[in-house]
């Protein structure tokens, strides 16, 4: 028997109610938040365009994967000269992000950004989101196999590539000009799907049709509503 919602509760894509305050590495799905990322705009949609963190993710990845032997070296640097301390003394067992694998890499780029549908709906983008982040993050991580010891490693890199690619978009993102072509929701989500597969052990797969585009469905009293659906996806 389902239990009432309670205040901090949301209905997920596969039919959980789960408290994203409390969460449990059970309580969350791949299918969820590959849903849930194309449906999220960054800049709070306060833009002309809508830009998805799906894409936003998508994007990260592309960089990284272009960039990879330089960005990698410049955070190696970084831990580098935390590895010694006040005494000079070298800490051997230290890792460095070189230390894991390429297409890990790259996957952290699409998880970045997938504890944030869980949270959005709740606290937004107050500091006490990024108390939490890290409790979703590490059961998102876990659960398709991989360490979060290592995501927490990368999380400066990751950071950064975060504010570069930021840096590309923001010419374009409340432009009225076409320059850069912004990824409807399903487009997004297939992008990020394929890169996804690319490197993840586990495969996601997109069953039956969705709707490409939002298209406003008006009343006769002018009221809109978005007649809007994803595919069905599973693994």
């Amino acid at each position: 028997m389902r239990r009432f919602p309670e205040q901090n509760d949301i209905w997920t894509r596969v039919g959980k109610m789960i408290n994203p305050l409390n969460v449990q590495n059970e309580d969350v799905s791949i299918i969820d938040f590959v849903h849930a990322m194309p449906l999220n705009p960054k800049f709070g949609a306060m833009s002309r365009r809508y830009y998805s963190f799906a894409e936003h993710s998508v994007n990260m990845y592309d960089h990284l994967d272009a960039y990879m032997e330089e960005i990698v070296e410049k955070f190696d640097k970084s831990e580098s000269q935390k590895k010694t301390d006040k005494n000079k003394a070298v800490n051997e067992d230290k890792r460095y992000v070189s230390d894991i694998k390429k297409r890990h890499l790259r996957l952290f780029t699409l998880l970045y950004y997938a504890p944030r549908p869980y949270l959005a709906a709740i606290i937004g983008g107050f500091e006490s989101y990024k108390y939490h982040y890290a409790r979703i993050a590490a059961a998102i991580v876990n659960g398709i196999g991989l360490s979060y010891d290592d995501f927490k490693l990368c999380k400066p890199m990751l950071d950064y590539i975060d504010v570069e690619v930021d840096k590309c978009i923001y010419p374009y993102w409340n432009s009225v000009e076409d320059k850069y072509l912004f990824l409807q929701p399903q487009k997004a989500q297939e992008e990020y799907i394929s890169r996804f597969n690319r490197d993840s052990d586990i495969q996601i797969k997109i069953l039956g049709q969705g709707y490409g585009l939002i298209v406003p469905n008006f009343k006769s009293n002018g009221q809109g509503i978005m007649d809007f659906n994803l595919p069905t996806v599973t693994i």
